[in-house]
């Protein structure tokens, strides 16, 4: 109910500041347990907002308390971090049971991870809020709080139109305003420097006839993608977050050093996804209005005191690819109405679960800090495998939140066996490809191909194109891995420093390039070796070459499947090569495949190159 100006008196209540997911999911907690309450605020507005991709521990609780507003829910099967060289996939298992013991201390069987349309969500879950009649909507702004130091407790909250309301309780939901906060002096500790975040919706592509494009194979997938200066015009941390009818892209940089516009850095976004496979615009075409703020990342000193609790990012913000925002919020609603009949046991377990979530940036910091190219598949598997362990670790917490029947005596260790089958359904794939074909690798069908039951495999034939335009140093690199130039007149078309990346190996200088193009001609799986180029592209400065090893295995013509190489060029000279080692087992065989042979391999190349 909306409450007139003069409809309170001198009786006090729980006040909720803010009509954000975190207020109204309090107070549509103290509604189910029967406390009228306050709730002060405006109605949530139609502008995009974050905290649309869930955590385990968000999107088992807003499942939970909201059941009547699954048609804003979208399945999130997948966690994807485009870094470098490398696409890490982060898969969420899904089980129809789970152990037998699980109902009895209250496990989820599975934990089906959510995106929200938190621009449908928020307003329909406002308006349900409202109606009850245990809630008081205030439709006002807190200015000033009656504050006893000595006591550590408020007294009132007076608001911008002149009425003071009593407190019995404070709930601070407003967010980054931290109004409570402030106004009492918690010290509030900045975790590292300020950023800025640039985002708006895009809406789905249509055909002439209305028909909406279908859904992307990286439809059902958070995508993270660490832009950065090597391949990016800007150092950032991007995501891209499918919402069924639009998907919502944006981006978080130091403000300090990018200062271009809202539209500019929305372009480069797109452009850095594309340049890595995702072609937003191609089905998403419509974008919307952009929302561009600065905000920092923060913890305070405490978040509660005698009766009052600083809740979800009021007390404490930290990176967003941690996705858990939303679920310090709807764990504040979980325990709002115990923290007004046990307020400092119940605040207790609050602080304790927020102290566990803002340990999680120190975790996360690496993903804007590190130049992705320098970080080794062995160092992205620890951390991504850290990221894993810490989630798992704070959704045991969030399930231990509900206490077992007290004849249950070994409730920890079943704690513990649960935390360890979520790892087993978490796994981490790390997949390494050419930037153009790391979505492909990320999102395309996985399985091995079974002859008894699979259709045949059609691999297309490429007849090599006569008139390729490109950069003559590239279109004579190929000449040499067809064995039309000799491996010595390599000088002429690379660079004296040449780069040269196989995956997640590297390989630099004339000497090594040279070692490796005679190792591919050297092979001798494949008589009469040719290296067909069907096409040479360009994009965003690099050029990719799509080609097609062909030649005789005993005395059958074969062809390979058609693969990329990219190049980049530096005046007249290649100056960086990248491709797969997976392209070339045509030639070598699958020996080059496990890491350990490779890198031995690679290591005679260098050591001869050194030699030379």
């Amino acid at each position: 109910m909306v409450l007139a100006r003069s409809g309170l008196g001198s009786t006090a209540y729980p006040i909720v500041l803010g009509t954000g997911l975190t207020g109204i999911a309090i107070s549509r907690a103290l509604s189910a347990a029967g406390i009228t309450h306050v709730l002060a605020g405006a109605r949530p507005s139609g502008t995009p907002r974050l905290g649309e991709s869930l955590n385990a521990e968000g999107s088992l609780e807003i499942a939970r308390q909201f059941p009547e507003l699954t048609q804003f829910f979208f399945p999130k099967r997948q966690q994807a971090l485009f870094f470098g060289g490398h696409a890490v996939s982060f898969d969420s298992l899904q089980f129809a049971d789970g152990r037998p013991y699980y109902p009895l201390f209250g496990f989820p069987a599975t934990v089906q991870l959510l995106h929200v349309d938190r621009m449908g969500f928020d307003s329909a879950a406002f308006d349900e809020a409202v109606a009850d009649e245990h809630c008081m909507l205030v439709q006002d702004r807190p200015e000033w709080l009656d504050y006893n130091a000595d006591s550590d407790s408020i007294r009132s909250v007076q608001f911008a139109s002149g009425r003071t309301i009593e407190a019995a309780y404070v709930f601070d939901a407003g967010n980054h305003a931290r109004f409570v906060a402030r106004k009492i002096g918690v010290p509030c500790h900045v975790i590292g420097k300020q950023r800025r975040v640039v985002f708006a919706h895009y809406g789905a592509s249509t055909d002439p006839s209305g028909v909406a494009a279908p859904q992307p194979a990286w439809g059902f997938a958070t995508s993270l993608l660490r832009l950065d200066a090597k391949k990016d015009p800007a150092e950032g941390l991007a995501w891209l977050i499918p919402l069924g009818s639009y998907v919502s892209v944006g981006v978080s940089v130091d403000p300090s050093v990018t200062r271009a516009s809202s539209g500019a850095l929305l372009d480069w976004v797109e452009a850095g996804y594309a340049r890595r496979g995702i072609d937003v615009k191609g089905s998403f075409a419509s974008r919307g209005a952009a929302v561009d703020l600065t905000y920092e990342h923060y913890n305070h000193e405490r978040c509660y005191g005698s009766n009052w609790l600083l809740a979800g990012i009021s007390c404490c913000q930290v990176w967003f690819p941690s996705a858990a925002g939303v679920a310090t919020g709807l764990v504040a609603a979980r325990l709002a109405p115990d923290v007004l009949t046990n307020p400092l046991q119940t605040s207790q377990v609050y602080q304790a679960y927020m102290d566990r979530v803002a340990a999680i940036h120190a975790g996360l910091e690496w993903l804007v800090r590190d130049d992705p190219w320098s970080v080794s598949e062995g160092q992205l598997q620890l951390r991504a495998q850290a990221m894993v362990s810490s989630n798992v670790s704070r959704l045991g917490n969030y399930v231990g939140l509900e206490e077992p029947p007290a004849e249950l005596a070994f409730s920890d260790a079943a704690l513990r066996w649960f935390e360890q089958d979520r790892r087993s359904a978490s796994p981490v794939r790390i997949d390494t490809a050419n930037l153009n074909a790391q979505a492909t690798q990320m999102f395309g069908t996985v399985g091995v191909p079974d002859p008894w039951t699979d259709a045949p495999i059609e691999v297309p034939v490429l007849t090599g194109s006569t008139n390729l335009e490109g950069p003559a140093s590239i279109l004579r690199l190929v000449d040499i891995l067809s064995g039309k130039l000799g491996t010595d007149r390599s000088p002429a078309f690379v660079t004296e420093d040449v780069k040269v990346q196989i995956d997640q190996f590297s390989l630099s200088g004339v000497e090594q390039w040279i070692g490796w193009a005679n190792l591919l001609r050297s092979a001798t799986r494949v008589k009469g070796l040719i290296l067909t180029a069907a096409a040479l592209t360009s994009s965003s400065g690099e050029w990719v070459l799509t080609a097609q090893w062909q030649g005789s295995i005993d005395d059958a013509q074969m062809v390979s499947p058609t693969f990329t190489m990219s190049f980049e060029v530096n005046g007249d000279r290649v100056s960086e090569i990248q491709m797969q080692r997976a392209v070339c087992t045509f030639v070598t065989g699958d020996s080059i495949m496990p890491q350990v042979a490779f890198a031995a391999i690679l290591g005679q190349l260098t050591d001869a190159a050194a030699v030379a």
